[in-house]
């Protein structure tokens, strides 16, 4: 994010964020039935909306 980073008395730096997510490679039964009621409840949802107004703040 352009001019969110560390200040100095010169000039405030771009702030940088690195997410790592791990995921599981094996899941029992449960766990894959709420991956997929997971998946089905959110299939029309745009993850992004309103992701560059946020960004921006």
């Amino acid at each position: 994010m352009k001019g969110k980073g560390v200040k100095t008395s010169k000039v405030t730096g771009d702030l940088l964020v690195t997410i790592d997510v791990a995921v599981p490679k094996n899941l029992n039964k449960e766990a894959e039935a709420a991956v997929k009621a997971f998946a089905d409840a959110t299939a029309g949802a745009d993850v992004r909306e309103g992701l560059a107004a946020k960004a921006r703040l």
